[in-house]
């Protein structure tokens, strides 16, 4: 829930635009970004739907605790999804690669 969306949507899109003028300025390879980046469209294709399993299932409890906690339990569902997403992007490719356009045996 956005309680200011206007601060919200211009501190986000402010840190967003600065990180991705700081990651163009290193020359070095990070493998990490670059798989990120190759696999994209089917993050944003599963990650909705892990958010919404988090909302169904943890947002009253972690929502009632202290701010740290919630700050913890903020960032572990953060990197749940993210290696949800993987796994996902991973099952995709190996075994419904029509789903990216690829074919069978590529």
């Amino acid at each position: 829930m956005f309680c200011r969306p206007i601060e919200s949507i211009t501190t986000i899109s402010t840190a967003s635009l600065g990180s991705i003028l700081l990651l163009s300025c290193i020359n070095k390879r990070i493998a990490i970004l670059e798989y990120i980046g190759k696999n994209s469209l089917l993050f944003m294709l599963c990650h909705p739907t892990f958010i919404k399993i988090y909302i169904v299932l943890g947002v009253s409890k972690i929502a009632s605790m202290n701010p740290l906690i919630q700050i913890v339990g903020s960032l572990t569902i953060y990197l749940l999804v993210i290696v949800g997403a993987a796994i996902f992007g991973e099952i995709v490719k190996r075994w419904f690669p029509f789903m990216i356009g690829k074919k069978y045996g590529n």
